[in-house]
């Protein structure tokens, strides 16, 4: 069994699969509650029907990879949940992202920072896949002993 998070990192990552389901409950908290006045990312311009699939794709995609975390090289296949959890979140956050009303607004930092970093994520977990599918280990090609 490969472990492939470090201590640290693992604690990144259960904090990233937290951080985006706990705001797409958000969006859906409200989406439910309000009208879209008060929707947190009414600025946007996204309708109510969007900004639901927004929120939805935010908490599966938060638990798929949250479920890669905690499996964590226990079976081969587990750095597939954590990259396909890490997909949706990054796609839907770019989502998000394109919709910044003007690039001289504070929302163009926020989102370009969080999506800057699950796009490193994402790769890492790529690459964590590649080597469980028997591609490389950590850069050098497989050996058999």
């Amino acid at each position: 069994m490969i472990t492939y998070l470090l201590p640290a990192r693992r604690q990144l990552e259960n904090r990233m699969s937290l951080w985006a389901s706990v705001y797409g409950i958000w969006i859906l908290f409200w989406n439910i509650i309000s009208s879209n006045e008060i929707n947190p990312i009414v600025w946007t311009g996204l309708s109510i029907n969007n900004s639901l699939w927004v929120a939805v794709l935010l908490i599966i995609g938060g638990a798929l990879h949250w479920h890669g975390v905690k499996l964590n090289g226990a079976h081969r296949w587990s750095p597939a949940w954590r990259f396909v959890g890490l997909s949706l979140i990054t796609i839907t956050w770019f989502t998000i992202f394109l919709y910044v009303p003007t690039f001289s607004s504070s929302a163009t930092l926020v989102y370009g920072v969080f999506a800057y970093y699950f796009i490193k994520v994402t790769f890492s977990a790529f690459s964590d896949l590649v080597t469980a599918c028997g591609g490389t280990e950590y850069g050098r090609a497989k050996t058999s002993a």
